[in-house]
Protein backbone atom coordinates (compact mmCIF):
# COMPACT_ATOMS: atom_id res chain seq x y z
CA UNK A 1 0.00 0.00 0.00
CA UNK A 2 1.73 3.23 -0.80
CA UNK A 3 0.84 6.95 -0.58
CA UNK A 4 -0.27 8.76 -3.72
CA UNK A 5 1.43 11.50 -5.37
CA UNK A 6 2.05 14.90 -3.76
CA UNK A 7 1.56 13.57 -0.07
CA UNK A 8 -2.12 12.01 0.19
CA UNK A 9 -2.91 8.55 1.26
CA UNK A 10 -5.31 6.44 -0.76
CA UNK A 11 -8.52 5.20 1.34
CA UNK A 12 -6.41 1.97 2.25
CA UNK A 13 -2.70 3.49 3.15
CA UNK A 14 -4.69 5.08 6.18
CA UNK A 15 -5.04 2.22 8.02
CA UNK A 16 -1.44 1.00 8.12
CA UNK A 17 0.24 4.63 8.32
CA UNK A 18 3.09 4.16 11.30
CA UNK A 19 3.18 7.13 12.90
CA UNK A 20 5.18 7.73 16.41
CA UNK A 21 2.62 9.69 19.16
CA UNK A 22 4.26 12.76 20.50
CA UNK A 23 3.98 13.72 23.57
CA UNK A 24 2.56 16.63 24.77
CA UNK A 25 1.53 16.94 28.48
CA UNK A 26 1.10 14.57 31.21
CA UNK A 27 -1.26 15.63 34.03
CA UNK A 28 -2.06 13.81 37.55
CA UNK A 29 -4.54 14.17 39.95
CA UNK A 30 -5.31 12.96 43.24
CA UNK A 31 -1.84 11.46 45.73
CA UNK A 32 0.63 9.13 44.32
CA UNK A 33 -0.17 6.39 46.72
CA UNK A 34 0.09 2.82 45.64
CA UNK A 35 -3.04 1.06 44.01
CA UNK A 36 -3.96 -2.82 43.59
CA UNK A 37 -5.03 -2.17 39.61
CA UNK A 38 -4.84 0.32 37.16
CA UNK A 39 -7.60 1.17 34.83
CA UNK A 40 -5.92 1.68 31.39
CA UNK A 41 -7.63 2.94 28.47
CA UNK A 42 -7.26 5.82 25.67
CA UNK A 43 -9.32 8.00 23.56
CA UNK A 44 -9.78 10.73 21.21
CA UNK A 45 -9.88 14.17 22.42
CA UNK A 46 -13.88 14.68 21.02
CA UNK A 47 -14.50 11.50 23.83
CA UNK A 48 -12.99 13.23 26.94
CA UNK A 49 -16.63 13.19 28.26
CA UNK A 50 -16.38 9.27 28.37
CA UNK A 51 -13.70 9.19 29.85
CA UNK A 52 -15.02 11.71 32.88
CA UNK A 53 -17.67 9.06 33.04
CA UNK A 54 -15.70 6.06 32.91
CA UNK A 55 -13.38 7.48 35.68
CA UNK A 56 -16.22 8.25 38.13
CA UNK A 57 -17.03 4.37 37.89
CA UNK A 58 -13.80 3.03 39.13
CA UNK A 59 -12.20 4.21 42.46
CA UNK A 60 -9.03 3.40 41.81
CA UNK A 61 -5.84 4.95 39.66
CA UNK A 62 -6.24 5.37 35.99
CA UNK A 63 -3.85 5.68 33.31
CA UNK A 64 -5.61 7.17 30.20
CA UNK A 65 -3.76 8.45 26.81
CA UNK A 66 -5.89 10.95 24.54
CA UNK A 67 -4.83 12.07 21.24
CA UNK A 68 -5.35 15.58 20.14
CA UNK A 69 -7.38 13.92 17.18
CA UNK A 70 -11.39 14.36 16.30
CA UNK A 71 -13.08 10.76 16.58
CA UNK A 72 -16.09 12.03 14.61
CA UNK A 73 -14.66 13.70 11.89
CA UNK A 74 -10.85 12.03 11.47
CA UNK A 75 -9.44 15.57 11.85
CA UNK A 76 -6.20 16.45 13.82
CA UNK A 77 -6.79 19.06 16.68
CA UNK A 78 -4.74 22.15 17.46
CA UNK A 79 -2.49 21.14 20.41
CA UNK A 80 -3.27 24.92 21.97
CA UNK A 81 -7.45 23.71 21.50
CA UNK A 82 -6.85 20.03 22.89
CA UNK A 83 -4.64 20.99 26.21
CA UNK A 84 -7.51 23.49 26.81
CA UNK A 85 -10.25 20.95 26.34
CA UNK A 86 -8.18 17.84 28.52
CA UNK A 87 -7.43 20.58 31.26
CA UNK A 88 -10.81 21.38 32.11
CA UNK A 89 -11.35 17.59 31.79
CA UNK A 90 -8.39 17.04 34.36
CA UNK A 91 -10.12 18.74 36.70
CA UNK A 92 -13.24 16.67 36.44
CA UNK A 93 -11.85 13.83 36.64
CA UNK A 94 -9.82 14.05 39.66
CA UNK A 95 -12.93 15.16 41.60
CA UNK A 96 -15.91 12.69 40.20
CA UNK A 97 -17.51 10.43 42.63
CA UNK A 98 -14.01 9.07 43.91
CA UNK A 99 -14.14 10.91 47.49
CA UNK A 100 -11.57 13.62 49.01
CA UNK A 101 -8.38 12.03 49.32
CA UNK A 102 -8.38 8.74 47.61
CA UNK A 103 -4.62 7.47 48.12
CA UNK A 104 -4.26 7.01 44.40
CA UNK A 105 -3.06 8.70 41.55
CA UNK A 106 -5.16 9.42 37.89
CA UNK A 107 -2.72 9.81 35.01
CA UNK A 108 -3.92 11.40 32.20
CA UNK A 109 -1.21 12.24 29.29
CA UNK A 110 -2.19 14.02 26.16
CA UNK A 111 -0.77 12.61 22.83
CA UNK A 112 -0.38 14.76 19.09
CA UNK A 113 -0.33 12.07 16.04
CA UNK A 114 0.74 13.47 12.96
CA UNK A 115 -2.22 14.70 11.32
CA UNK A 116 -2.57 11.84 8.70
CA UNK A 117 -5.09 8.53 8.31
CA UNK A 118 -7.03 7.14 10.88
CA UNK A 119 -6.96 7.15 14.62
CA UNK A 120 -3.65 5.50 16.35
CA UNK A 121 -5.66 3.36 18.99
CA UNK A 122 -3.18 0.59 19.39
CA UNK A 123 -0.44 3.31 19.92
CA UNK A 124 -2.50 4.87 22.24
CA UNK A 125 -3.51 1.68 23.97
CA UNK A 126 0.44 1.34 24.30
CA UNK A 127 1.08 4.58 25.70
CA UNK A 128 -1.79 4.46 28.24
CA UNK A 129 0.16 0.81 29.26
CA UNK A 130 3.31 2.86 29.83
CA UNK A 131 1.57 5.18 32.15
CA UNK A 132 0.47 2.02 34.63
CA UNK A 133 2.51 1.47 37.39
CA UNK A 134 0.92 -1.54 39.30
CA UNK A 135 1.23 -5.13 38.22
CA UNK A 136 -2.56 -5.45 37.65
CA UNK A 137 -4.16 -3.34 35.02
CA UNK A 138 -7.84 -3.55 33.72
CA UNK A 139 -7.44 -3.12 29.83
CA UNK A 140 -10.74 -1.60 28.85
CA UNK A 141 -12.10 1.05 25.95
CA UNK A 142 -13.07 3.96 26.90
CA UNK A 143 -17.02 3.61 25.75
CA UNK A 144 -17.29 0.85 28.44
CA UNK A 145 -17.93 0.91 32.29
CA UNK A 146 -17.01 -1.08 34.78
CA UNK A 147 -19.46 -2.09 37.24
CA UNK A 148 -19.53 -0.84 40.95
CA UNK A 149 -17.36 -2.55 43.08
CA UNK A 150 -15.20 -3.81 40.85
CA UNK A 151 -12.13 -2.21 41.87
CA UNK A 152 -13.06 -2.51 45.79
CA UNK A 153 -13.03 -6.23 44.79
CA UNK A 154 -9.95 -6.84 42.87
CA UNK A 155 -8.54 -4.31 45.68
CA UNK A 156 -9.75 -7.15 47.92
CA UNK A 157 -8.43 -10.30 46.58
CA UNK A 158 -5.08 -8.00 45.00
CA UNK A 159 -2.42 -10.59 46.23
CA UNK A 160 -4.36 -14.18 45.05
CA UNK A 161 -5.35 -12.23 41.58
CA UNK A 162 -1.53 -11.22 41.09
CA UNK A 163 -0.39 -14.71 41.40
CA UNK A 164 -3.20 -16.24 39.13
CA UNK A 165 -2.56 -13.25 36.76
CA UNK A 166 1.36 -13.65 36.70
CA UNK A 167 2.12 -17.00 37.89
CA UNK A 168 -0.43 -19.08 35.89
CA UNK A 169 -1.04 -16.56 33.65
CA UNK A 170 -4.63 -16.17 33.25
CA UNK A 171 -6.52 -13.28 31.85
CA UNK A 172 -9.46 -12.35 33.80
CA UNK A 173 -12.44 -11.82 31.37
CA UNK A 174 -15.11 -9.32 32.85
CA UNK A 175 -18.75 -10.28 30.72
CA UNK A 176 -19.39 -7.28 28.03
CA UNK A 177 -22.80 -5.89 27.96
CA UNK A 178 -24.61 -3.66 26.01
CA UNK A 179 -28.06 -1.44 26.62
CA UNK A 180 -30.79 -1.65 23.70
CA UNK A 181 -31.65 1.81 25.15
CA UNK A 182 -29.16 4.67 25.56
CA UNK A 183 -26.08 5.74 27.25
CA UNK A 184 -27.91 6.65 30.64
CA UNK A 185 -29.16 3.20 30.85
CA UNK A 186 -25.83 1.60 30.90
CA UNK A 187 -24.82 3.92 33.29
CA UNK A 188 -27.90 2.46 35.64
CA UNK A 189 -26.63 -0.82 34.60
CA UNK A 190 -23.10 -0.70 35.50
CA UNK A 191 -24.34 0.50 39.03
CA UNK A 192 -27.21 -2.10 39.31
CA UNK A 193 -24.85 -4.95 39.84
CA UNK A 194 -25.49 -8.37 38.11
CA UNK A 195 -29.07 -9.42 39.60
CA UNK A 196 -30.16 -5.61 37.52
CA UNK A 197 -28.82 -6.47 34.66
CA UNK A 198 -29.82 -9.96 34.84
CA UNK A 199 -33.04 -8.75 34.89
CA UNK A 200 -32.46 -6.40 32.02
CA UNK A 201 -31.47 -9.16 29.99
CA UNK A 202 -34.62 -11.25 30.69
CA UNK A 203 -36.39 -7.89 29.82
CA UNK A 204 -34.94 -7.09 26.70
CA UNK A 205 -33.07 -4.43 27.81
CA UNK A 206 -29.85 -5.42 27.75
CA UNK A 207 -27.85 -8.45 26.17
CA UNK A 208 -24.23 -9.41 25.37
CA UNK A 209 -21.80 -6.73 23.46
CA UNK A 210 -22.37 -6.94 19.58
CA UNK A 211 -24.28 -9.79 19.40
CA UNK A 212 -26.95 -9.17 17.07
CA UNK A 213 -27.10 -5.88 15.45
CA UNK A 214 -30.46 -4.69 17.37
CA UNK A 215 -28.49 -2.84 20.09
CA UNK A 216 -25.35 -1.74 17.80
CA UNK A 217 -22.53 -3.29 16.16
CA UNK A 218 -22.48 -6.99 15.13
CA UNK A 219 -19.54 -9.34 15.79
CA UNK A 220 -20.46 -12.22 18.31
CA UNK A 221 -17.51 -14.10 18.37
CA UNK A 222 -15.81 -11.11 20.53
CA UNK A 223 -17.70 -12.20 23.09
CA UNK A 224 -19.48 -15.85 22.62
CA UNK A 225 -16.38 -17.53 24.50
CA UNK A 226 -17.38 -15.62 27.56
CA UNK A 227 -20.64 -17.43 27.49
CA UNK A 228 -22.63 -14.75 28.95
CA UNK A 229 -25.94 -17.20 29.43
CA UNK A 230 -23.63 -19.39 31.54
CA UNK A 231 -22.22 -16.68 33.79
CA UNK A 232 -25.92 -15.16 34.32
CA UNK A 233 -26.46 -18.37 35.85
CA UNK A 234 -24.09 -19.27 37.90
CA UNK A 235 -22.27 -17.86 41.02
CA UNK A 236 -18.54 -19.36 40.57
CA UNK A 237 -15.50 -18.47 37.73
CA UNK A 238 -14.53 -20.75 35.23
CA UNK A 239 -12.47 -21.21 32.47
CA UNK A 240 -12.90 -20.55 29.02
CA UNK A 241 -11.54 -21.55 25.46
CA UNK A 242 -10.29 -18.97 23.26
CA UNK A 243 -11.43 -19.08 19.75
CA UNK A 244 -10.78 -16.58 16.71
CA UNK A 245 -12.08 -13.30 17.02
CA UNK A 246 -12.34 -13.40 20.70
CA UNK A 247 -11.74 -10.00 22.37
CA UNK A 248 -12.93 -9.54 25.65
CA UNK A 249 -11.97 -6.82 27.91
CA UNK A 250 -9.35 -8.07 31.05
CA UNK A 251 -7.74 -7.76 34.03
CA UNK A 252 -4.02 -8.56 32.78
CA UNK A 253 -0.50 -8.43 34.85
CA UNK A 254 1.32 -5.46 32.54
CA UNK A 255 4.56 -6.63 32.47
CA UNK A 256 3.31 -9.80 30.87
CA UNK A 257 0.63 -9.11 28.34
CA UNK A 258 1.47 -8.67 24.98
CA UNK A 259 1.58 -5.58 23.34
CA UNK A 260 -0.48 -4.32 21.05
CA UNK A 261 0.56 -4.22 17.15
CA UNK A 262 0.54 -0.20 16.40
CA UNK A 263 0.36 -0.98 12.90
CA UNK A 264 -3.51 -1.27 13.66
CA UNK A 265 -5.61 2.31 13.40
CA UNK A 266 -9.06 2.94 13.24
CA UNK A 267 -11.67 0.23 13.52
CA UNK A 268 -11.04 -3.60 13.69
CA UNK A 269 -8.95 -6.37 14.29
CA UNK A 270 -6.52 -4.30 16.32
CA UNK A 271 -7.68 -5.79 19.70
CA UNK A 272 -8.22 -9.12 18.83
CA UNK A 273 -4.63 -9.75 17.30
CA UNK A 274 -2.94 -9.04 20.73
CA UNK A 275 -5.29 -11.75 22.76
CA UNK A 276 -4.83 -14.25 19.65
CA UNK A 277 -0.90 -13.65 20.72
CA UNK A 278 -1.46 -14.25 24.22
CA UNK A 279 -3.48 -17.52 24.14
CA UNK A 280 -2.02 -19.14 21.17
CA UNK A 281 1.45 -17.98 21.34
CA UNK A 282 2.05 -16.73 25.04
CA UNK A 283 0.08 -19.51 27.11
CA UNK A 284 -2.19 -17.24 28.52
CA UNK A 285 -5.70 -18.77 29.61
CA UNK A 286 -8.83 -17.26 30.40
CA UNK A 287 -11.07 -17.30 33.40
CA UNK A 288 -14.61 -14.89 33.48
CA UNK A 289 -14.87 -13.42 37.08
CA UNK A 290 -18.10 -14.16 38.49
CA UNK A 291 -19.66 -11.01 39.81
CA UNK A 292 -19.00 -7.89 37.62
CA UNK A 293 -18.41 -7.11 34.29
CA UNK A 294 -18.40 -3.95 31.79
CA UNK A 295 -21.43 -2.37 30.13
CA UNK A 296 -20.71 -0.23 26.61
CA UNK A 297 -22.19 3.11 26.15
CA UNK A 298 -23.85 3.17 22.86
CA UNK A 299 -22.19 6.25 20.44
CA UNK A 300 -22.56 7.77 16.95
CA UNK A 301 -20.46 5.81 14.72
CA UNK A 302 -16.96 7.09 14.71
CA UNK A 303 -15.35 8.52 11.62
CA UNK A 304 -12.69 5.34 12.05
CA UNK A 305 -15.91 2.64 11.81
CA UNK A 306 -17.70 4.22 8.74
CA UNK A 307 -14.47 4.68 7.11
CA UNK A 308 -14.08 0.70 7.68
CA UNK A 309 -17.66 -0.70 7.19
CA UNK A 310 -19.14 1.76 5.24
CA UNK A 311 -21.43 4.74 5.48
CA UNK A 312 -25.06 3.44 5.10
CA UNK A 313 -26.22 7.30 5.09
CA UNK A 314 -23.87 8.46 2.96
CA UNK A 315 -24.80 9.33 -0.89
CA UNK A 316 -22.02 7.54 -2.01
CA UNK A 317 -20.24 5.38 0.68
CA UNK A 318 -16.92 4.90 -1.07
CA UNK A 319 -14.39 2.00 -0.64
CA UNK A 320 -14.52 -0.53 2.98
CA UNK A 321 -11.31 -0.72 4.12
CA UNK A 322 -12.08 -3.87 6.25
CA UNK A 323 -10.11 -6.11 3.81
CA UNK A 324 -7.59 -4.32 3.92
CA UNK A 325 -7.50 -4.47 7.64
CA UNK A 326 -8.55 -8.40 7.61
CA UNK A 327 -5.00 -8.72 5.37
CA UNK A 328 -3.38 -6.69 7.72
CA UNK A 329 -4.30 -9.31 11.09
CA UNK A 330 -3.51 -12.66 9.09
CA UNK A 331 -0.09 -11.25 7.76
CA UNK A 332 0.68 -9.80 11.42
CA UNK A 333 -0.65 -13.69 12.80
CA UNK A 334 1.74 -15.04 10.31
CA UNK A 335 4.47 -12.82 11.04
CA UNK A 336 4.39 -13.90 14.73
CA UNK A 337 4.15 -17.89 13.98
CA UNK A 338 7.38 -16.85 12.05
CA UNK A 339 9.09 -15.54 15.04
CA UNK A 340 7.96 -18.42 17.69
CA UNK A 341 9.20 -21.04 15.63
CA UNK A 342 12.54 -19.42 15.23
CA UNK A 343 12.74 -18.52 11.40
CA UNK A 344 12.81 -14.72 11.35
CA UNK A 345 9.40 -13.16 9.80
CA UNK A 346 8.52 -9.65 9.35
CA UNK A 347 8.05 -7.87 13.21
CA UNK A 348 6.30 -4.71 13.39
CA UNK A 349 4.53 -5.25 16.70
CA UNK A 350 4.39 -2.67 18.61
CA UNK A 351 7.78 -3.40 20.99
CA UNK A 352 7.52 -3.94 24.89
CA UNK A 353 5.55 -1.67 26.70
CA UNK A 354 8.08 -1.49 30.20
Amino acid sequence: LRCAAKGRLRPVARIIIRRPLKHVRTYDTGEAGEDSCTLVTQCSIDRLGRLITQAAHWRGAVAAAVVAYDGATGEHVAVREARRRIEAAVAEIGACGVGVGLPVRRTIALYEDGGLGLYPINAARNAALRLATTELVLLLDVDFLPSTGLHSTVAGSAAELRRRCVEERRLLVLPAFESCADACEAAALAAGGKPALAAAVVAGRARTFASDGRCGDTFPQGHRATDSKRWLATDGAYSVEHEEGFEPFVVASRRLVPPYDERFTGFGRNKILQLWEAARLCGFTFEVVPSHFVVHARHAASHAQRAVLGDPAAAEPGPRLLPSIKALYDRARLERLREACGSGGGGGGAGAVE
